[in-house]
Formats: structure tokens, C-alpha cells, sequence
């Protein structure tokens, strides 16, 4: 009988599935945590605070592209890395860059400023989403059936 899985041994299983699990945390704090703090102390009203709470909705809907993204192969990068391993790479680097181009954006510096920061946020909550969905996949994948319980 030939097992599909690819299991990593536990010694080294645990502390990746760990990180892994840190750095998908690390954009959703971010972005609920201060970007209303941000926001708020640049000036924003209240009321145009609450309206990029929409960027979390990547995280609620993220179920409809789930299939997708456990279907879905990039290119080049899938066959020299494999499908998870290329999709955690192209998320990671696209959140960097999200992250970078949110940090230099200037809400203060008028509509134009405040629309680019609102937009980055949504792409942010969408682009964190879906390495939520990649590292969840992965995670399955490399950890051994009896550690399943500790890491969901």
C-alpha cells in the first residue's frame, strides 16, 4: 500500500508547524489589532474606522476558496517546491510587500492616501486568509495522525 503523505519526523514536524502557525497569526494582528489604533491618531473619523473592518471578511469567507487553493498549482514554482511549499512562498512575499506599502502609506495625506490604505488592508485580510488556508493544508499533511489534536 502506497501512503501519499509526507510526514516529516516529529522532532521537526512540531517546532515548523509552530512558526508557521505564529506567522499567520502575525497580519491578522495587525491589522484588527492597531491599524484602528493608527487610524484613529492620524485623524480618521469613527465612522471610516468601521469601514475597513470589511478587511476581515477574507477570513470569513474563506471557506469558497479553499478548494480552489488546494487545487490550484503555480507553475514553475509548484514543481521545484511542491503545491504548499509555493503557496506559503507566494503569500508570505505578498504579505511582505502589503505590510511594506502599508507601513508607507500616510492616512493623513488625504482620500487618495486613505482609499490606497483601505485597499491594502482588504488585500491584506485576503492575502492572510489564504495562508491560513495553505498553512491549515500543510499542517495536515506533515504532522502525524496521533499530533493532529495539539495543533488545531
Amino acid at each position: 500500500m502506497n501512503n501519499t503523505k509526507t510526514s516529516a519526523p516529529i522532532d521537526e514536524t512540531i517546532p515548523w508547524t509552530s512558526r508557521l502557525l505564529d506567522s499567520a497569526g502575525l497580519p491578522y494582528s495587525l491589522v484588527f489589532g492597531t491599524l484602528s489604533l493608527w487610524l484613529q491618531e492620524a485623524g480618521i473619523g469613527t465612522s471610516t474606522i468601521t469601514f475597513f473592518s470589511w478587511a476581515g471578511l477574507g477570513y470569513s469567507f474563506k471557506f469558497f476558496w479553499a478548494p480552489l487553493i488546494d487545487q490550484a498549482r503555480l507553475p514553475w514554482l509548484s514543481v521545484k517546491l511542491g503545491k504548499r511549499r509555493a503557496w506559503l512562498l507566494v503569500t508570505q512575499v505578498l504579505l511582505v510587500i502589503i505590510l511594506l506599502a502599508m507601513a508607507m502609506t500616510d492616512p493623513k495625506q488625504g482620500h487618495t492616501a486613505l482609499m490606497t490604505m483601505a485597499l491594502l488592508a482588504v488585500a491584506l485580510g485576503f492575502t492572510s486568509a489564504t495562508q491560513d488556508i495553505v498553512i491549515d493544508a500543510y499542517r495536515i499533511e506533515i504532522t502525524p495522525g496521533f499530533f493532529w489534536f495539539v495543533f488545531k
